[in-house]
């Protein structure tokens, strides 16, 4: 009876300390790739409101410069003049194209560079002063939740600008010369519509960035675990490790 004993006493004492090593370890952030990533959210927030700061408009030169091209081929379709023909559209086309490039200036200037969604998220992390576990997650997804909110903007604005100023092409296309010199400008407005596919927006990058950094966050995981001998006839305890990506 007292053999028995002395058998599972060391046995309990093992398993409870490596279960409590590796409850450790689980405290140890190695759960929270938000509080192990290299630069924190937070941090990155204050980088790129910083950096929106610094460069200003040309933050948006992907969505900016189509919007240049597609007023310049509206203005040399309007001096060179549309094709002769009785569609209303034809005779409004370059002003469309002209229209399209100078609102996507306007909404740029007015509405996407005054937005400061990083400011945002960084006046609201301010808040949470904790210091436990809980409030640092807090923080750092928070801080998240104010990069992918820029980047879905970013986005948005992607397929718009894409979509209009393509549009307005094909339009102003179809309304040249035959062999007008205002075909070459159009067909350099069609292919400059493609630069936000080509060039990410910065908020885009900086989403990305994050979450590949976060991805290749990799833990080493201890726990207790029972081990058979080669017989398979009796079991001991033992320590799992593993290598998580």
């Amino acid at each position: 009876m007292n053999t028995r004993k002395h058998h599972f006493i060391p046995l309990i004492t093992l398993i409870s300390t490596l279960t409590a090593n590796w409850c450790d370890a689980k405290e140890a952030a190695f759960d929270y790739p938000e509080l192990s990533v290299v630069p924190l959210a937070s941090e990155r927030l204050i980088q790129q409101k910083e950096a929106d700061r610094a460069e200003g408009l040309k933050t948006h030169a992907n969505i900016l410069f189509p919007a240049s091209i597609t007023f310049l081929a509206g203005a040399g379709l309007l001096a060179e003049g549309p094709r002769p023909s009785t569609n209303d559209l034809n005779r409004t086309a370059p002003y469309i194209g002209m229209g399209v490039g100078a609102l996507w200036w306007l909404a740029t200037a007015v509405w996407l560079a005054p937005r400061d969604d990083y400011g945002k998220g960084l006046a609201e992390i301010s808040k949470i002063t904790g210091k436990s576990t809980r409030d640092l997650l807090t923080r750092e997804r928070t801080a998240e939740e104010s990069i992918r909110k820029a980047a879905s903007v970013a986005r948005r604005m992607k397929w718009l600008s894409l979509s209009s100023n393509l549009a307005s092409s094909a339009l102003m296309a179809s309304a040249t010369r035959k062999n007008g010199w205002s075909n070459a400008l159009i067909g350099i407005s069609a292919i400059a519509s493609l630069t936000p596919l080509i060039f990410k927006h910065r908020w885009e990058d900086t989403e990305c960035l994050q979450e590949e950094y976060k991805r290749r966050i990799y833990s080493p995981v201890a726990g207790p675990t029972l081990l058979t001998d080669p017989s398979g006839l009796s079991i001991s305890p033992g320590v799992s490790f593993a290598i998580r990506f």
